[in-house]
């Protein structure tokens, strides 16, 4: 949806969080060739994604103690009654910057 006309090649689905099903390491090659191939063809099909000028970041943590390490980067805050943080960054650079440091920070939880 965020670019159109986009060429994708799907070598797994997500069983959960911790398991996939993949294609063989044959099918999925196959494919990925056939799918490369047919991105360069239509390569002129495809605009660039514009980041907005001022996006929102929000990240949604696996529990609520992730949420609270993340949530102590300034500016950020907890959506209420969810896991997910949220940031309102100035540009598209300092969105990034913040996903890093909000990870970062989450990963610091030994609770949840």
């Amino acid at each position: 949806e965020l670019i159109p006309n986009v060429t994708t090649a799907a070598v797994k689905e997500t069983i959960s969080r911790s398991a996939v099903k993949c294609l063989t390491p044959e099918k999925a090659g196959q494919l990925l060739r056939e799918r490369t191939a047919y991105a360069i063809q239509n390569r002129d099909q495809v605009k660039p994604l514009t980041p907005p000028d001022r996006p929102v970041l929000r990240i949604e943590f696996a529990n609520y103690g992730q949420a609270e390490w993340a949530s102590l980067m300034p500016g950020a805050e907890i959506e209420p009654q969810t896991t997910t943080v949220r940031y309102q960054a100035k540009d598209i650079l300092e969105a990034y910057q913040a996903m890093l440091v909000m990870t970062e920070l989450a990963m610091r939880t030994t609770f949840s």
